[in-house]
C-alpha cells in the first residue's frame, strides 16, 4: 500500500503489534506475479519487490514463532487448466527456495487457492441453486482442483517439504451447507493422503438472527459453531489437523468480502462492544468442539491488493487514514494469541453455562485459561482445581479499552490468590473476559 503513503513508519507499528501479539498461526496470501511474472514455473525473479515483502513477512513470523500457512490468492480467476497446473508447480518450487535459500522453516502449510468454490465449483443441487447453472457447468470443476492438489502434494514430497509442509483443503466459506458438502468431498478425495483440514466461517452465532423459512435453512442455515466444529472433526478423523484458517463477524445487512456489514442501529458490527466478546466467543466454540486452531481475519486494514476501490475493513485496527487505531476486539484477541500456544493441551473446563464460557490449557508446568461473560450483567464464577503457584489474572472489558494510547495490547496483570482447595473465586462484569496464567511450584 506504498501508493496510498504506507511508509516504514508504518509498517514498523504494524510489526512492533504483530511481535506484541504473537499469533501461533498465521496465514499469508501470495501471488506469482512476485516471482514467476513470466508464469511458467521456470523464469523465477527474487529481486522484486513483491518477493521482498513476502520474505520480509515471513522472517518476522519465524522468528515471533509462528506456524504459517501460504496461500497461493493469484491469479485463480480467468485461468486454463495448464495454467493452474503451471502455477502450482511454481508455488511449489517457491516453498522450496524460501527453505532452501532463504532459511524459512516457519511455513507448514501450502493452500492452493484462497476460498475457491465459485472457480471450481462441485456439481449439486445446493450448487446449482446458489451459484447458477452456468458456474457449475463453467471449465473448472471440483474434479480440476482436486488434480490440482494432488499435483501439489506430489511436488511437495519430491522436493522433500513434505510432511514438514502440508496441503491445508477444501479452505471453503460460502453457507454452512455449503461447507457440509466440500469437506464431505475432501474427506473422500483425501482419505489416501495426508493433508490437513481448512475451513473459514463468519456466520452469525446467534442462530435466531436467521430467516427461519424451510428455502433459508436448506441452502444457508448454520446450526452454529459448536454443532459444526464437531461433525467437521467427525469427518477429518481425529489424526488430521483441522484449523478454523479465517473467521470474523457478519452483521444484520450489507456484508461483503471487504466489509463484515452492520448490526442494529447501523452501527458496522466491528466497531461495537460486543465484537470483541463474539469473536471470543466463536474461537472458544471453535476450539472446544473440534478445532485444532484458529486464525483470525485479519490483522489490519488494507487496500486489498493496492486497490483504493478495495478496502479491507476487518482488520484488529483502522487504515493509516484512521491513524491505525485499534478496534475494541484487537484488545480481546491479542491475550488469547500470546497465552494459548502451539503444543498446548486443552484442558476439558466443565460446568460453563451461558453467558460464561471458558476454555483451558497446558504446557509442562504452565497452565492458562479464559473464562468470557457473553451476558449484559456482572457473573460471579469459582473456578475449581486449579495448579498451586502464582497467578495472573488479566480483565479485558469495554471499560478497560483505552480511548487514546491504546497501540500495544493490555498489559495490566495483576496477582490472584489461589485458595486452599486450589480454588479461585472470580466477579466478572458485562462482556469480560479473564485471562488467567499459572505457574505449577515445584514439586
Amino acid at each position: 500500500n506504498a501508493a496510498a503513503g504506507v511508509d516504514e513508519k508504518d509498517c514498523a507499528l504494524i510489526e512492533r503489534r504483530l511481535c506484541a501479539i504473537r499469533p501461533s498461526l498465521a496465514r499469508v496470501f501470495c501471488e506469482l506475479d512476485w516471482f514467476n511474472p513470466a508464469r511458467d514455473a521456470a523464469t523465477y525473479r527474487w529481486d522484486l519487490p513483491g518477493y521482498a515483502h513476502l520474505l520480509r513477512l515471513l522472517r518476522l513470523l519465524q522468528k515471533i514463532g509462528a506456524r504459517v500457512n501460504v496461500v497461493l490468492f493469484a491469479p485463480m480467476w480467468n485461468q486454463t487448466a495448464d495454467a493452474h497446473r503451471t502455477s502450482v508447480k511454481a508455488f511449489a518450487d517457491l516453498m522450496a527456495r524460501l527453505r532452501d535459500a532463504e532459511g524459512i522453516t516457519a511455513i507448514r502449510w501450502l493452500t492452493v487457492y484462497n476460498e475457491p468454490e465459485t472457480v471450481f465449483p462441485h456439481d449439486s443441487p445446493l450448487m446449482r441453486r446458489i451459484f447458477g447453472d452456468a458456474c457449475v457447468d463453467g471449465p473448472m470443476r471440483w474434479e480440476t482442483l482436486v488434480e490440482l492438489w494432488r499435483l501439489a502434494q506430489a511436488r511437495l514430497e519430491a522436493l522433500g517439504l513434505y510432511p514438514h509442509v502440508k496441503l491445508a483443503v477444501p479452505d471453503c466459506v460460502y453457507g454452512s451447507p455449503v461447507r457440509y458438502e466440500r469437506m464431505r468431498l475432501a474427506a473422500k478425495a483425501f482419505a489416501d493422503v495426508d493433508a490437513d483440514f481448512a475451513v473459514h466461517v463468519y456466520s452469525h452465532e446467534d442462530t435466531s438472527t436467521q430467516p427461519q423459512d424451510e428455502a433459508h435453512q436448506r441452502d444457508w442455515g448454520y446450526p452454529g459453531m459448536a454443532r459444526e466444529a464437531a461433525d467437521f472433526r467427525t469427518l477429518a478423523g481425529e489424526a488430521r489437523r483441522m484449523i478454523l484458517w479465517e473467521y470474523n463477524l457478519e452483521g444484520k445487512g450489507g456484508r461483503t468480502s471487504l466489509f463484515p456489514g452492520v448490526g442494529p442501529q447501523g452501527t458496522a458490527v466491528l466497531e461495537t462492544p460486543d465484537a470483541g466478546p463474539e469473536i471470543l466467543e466463536k474461537t472458544i466454540l471453535a476450539i472446544n468442539h473440534g478445532y485444532d486452531g484458529a486464525c483470525l481475519w485479519c490483522l489490519t486494514d488494507l487496500l486489498y491488493c493496492g486497490s483504493p476501490a478495495a478496502a479491507m475493513q476487518y482488520g484488529l485496527w483502522r487504515f493509516k487514514n484512521a491513524c491505525w487505531y485499534p478496534r475494541p476486539h484487537y484488545f480481546y484477541y491479542a491475550p488469547l494469541c500470546q497465552l494459548f500456544r502451539v503444543g498446548m493441551a486443552l484442558i476439558p473446563v466443565a460446568g460453563a453455562a451461558p453467558p460464561l464460557l471458558a476454555m483451558a490449557a497446558q504446557d509442562n508446568d504452565a497452565t492458562v485459561v479464559v473464562v468470557l461473560n457473553r451476558g449484559d450483567a456482572r457473573q460471579t464464577v469459582r473456578l475449581a482445581g486449579l495448579p498451586a503457584g502464582p497467578t495472573r489474572r488479566l480483565r479485558v472489558h469495554p471499560d478497560a479499552i483505552p480511548a487514546e494510547g491504546g497501540d500495544l495490547p493490555l498489559d495490566a496483570w495483576e496477582t490472584v490468590a489461589v485458595d486452599a482447595d486450589d480454588a479461585l473465586g472470580l466477579d466478572l462484569l458485562p462482556r469480560e473476559a479473564t485471562f488467567l496464567s499459572m505457574q505449577s511450584e515445584p514439586v
